[in-house]
């Protein structure tokens, strides 16, 4: 660490930044319940946005990923990929779980062998610089013009909420998986009368939701999923209609569910393709 300095680190001291915000959470009585299910590339991130803090774990999980994804055009991915390998090998040799408080000790005495503190990671490819304004920590721009509706869009939307009062199995696609998901909320007990605000929470629901998970937790998880949907992806058009129609003043009466590009087609699979990394907690 006394090699390097915030905003001027190398792999190896940013893990080591990482390493120490921990510690130093725990002394201070500052150790967020998320901490306990970070790993070590978890660490070598914490590291690399040190001393800045993260409003939560779906806030991190986030930012890591669309960091990653940054650098994974850098001269800096072989880094990356040489730390993991070590983790892994360092893993196999003390036969200790990736994420166990010893071995993420043991790490710090043999990065520097692979040459991880030589080089500097420049401003641009640190979470601070590189992330602002990007989809995993804002989502979609406010401003973003929605897509005019069809002009049978009222039809589409009569047939939507007739099909959400019957459970039918869902292909997978984004339309249909929004009705089970509807559906899966309202026999839950809960009333979507007028709320644009649950659709998101239930297309996540029926696409992406774990067995168990506490469903007073779905609005924040739908949110971060969004957010971490990679570009790319067949859900982002609809995700986003999702996102910010409530900004928009759209009433559940007034979502045009037909007014995203190919809300209704497109196979089970190419819909879960964009599912995107789970944020830490849910993992």
């Amino acid at each position: 660490m006394r090699t390097n300095s915030p905003g001027k680190v190398s792999l190896a001291g940013a893990y080591a930044f990482g390493y120490g915000a921990l510690g130093m959470a725990q002394l201070e009585g500052d150790d967020q319940p998320w901490f306990h299910d970070i790993d070590p590339l978890d660490a070598l991130f914490l590291g690399t946005a040190w001393p800045q803090k993260f409003r939560d774990e779906f806030e991190f999980a986030n930012a890591r990923d669309g960091w990653l994804r940054i650098l994974r055009g850098t001269v800096h991915w072989k880094g990356i990929e040489s730390f993991v390998r070590e983790v892994v090998t360092a893993s196999e040799e003390y036969d200790l779980p990736v994420d166990e408080g010893e071995l993420m000790l043991r790490l710090t005495g043999r990065l520097e062998a692979l040459g991880l503190d030589q080089r500097k990671l420049p401003a641009n490819c640190l979470p601070g610089s590189a992330l602002v304004g990007t989809r995993p920590i804002e989502g979609p721009p406010s401003d973003q013009v929605l897509p005019e509706p069809p002009t049978d869009a009222n039809e589409r939307i009569a047939r939507f909420w007739e099909g959400t009062q019957i459970e039918l199995p869902h292909d997978g696609t984004p339309l249909d998986a929004l009705r089970h998901g509807v559906y899966l909320l309202t026999q839950m007990g809960l009333r979507l009368d007028d709320d644009p605000m649950a659709l998101l929470p239930a297309l996540y629901l029926a696409l992406v939701a774990k067995d168990g998970e506490e469903i007073s937790d779905a609005g924040k998880r739908a949110v971060a999923w969004a957010y971490a949907l990679p570009p790319g992806s067949s859900l982002i058009p609809v995700t986003d209609v999702l996102l910010l129609g409530p900004a928009h003043g759209l009433s559940r009466t007034r979502y045009s569910l037909g007014s995203s590009p190919s809300p209704t087609s497109g196979s089970p699979s190419a819909a879960r393709t964009g599912d995107g990394p789970a944020p830490l907690a849910a993992r």
